[in-house]
């Protein structure tokens, strides 16, 4: 997986794993992040450790266990995690943008 860096809207340096979530471009430079369903658990909850209240409300309580974070969800994508849990994609990814970007929705 190729890791590429970015500037976010705070002009800081940051380092992603390409494909593992989207950025576009907005008001300029600064940029939206975006969670989608081939976006990598163990990766989104590192970026973003406050989406893990989301994911523990939405059944995933294991994830709660560092171990599990560490070593399963680092081969599972939102949506085969969706589908592991029956949990609704759709809604549930809407919820979890906006908790990385809640000025936006």
């Amino acid at each position: 997986m190729q890791v590429i860096d970015i500037i976010d809207e705070d002009r800081e340096l940051a380092r992603v794993n390409k494909g593992t979530l989207n950025w576009s471009i907005a008001k300029g430079f600064s940029m939206m992040q975006q969670i989608t369903k081939d976006s990598i658990v163990e990766q989104v909850l590192t970026n973003f450790p406050k989406t893990l209240e989301i994911f523990i409300r939405h059944g995933f309580k294991d994830l709660s266990n560092p171990i599990m974070r560490n070593t399963m969800a680092k081969f599972v994508t939102i949506e085969r995690a969706c589908k592991m849990k029956a949990v609704d994609q759709e809604t549930f990814l809407l919820e979890l943008n906006q908790t990385i970007n809640p000025s936006t929705h």
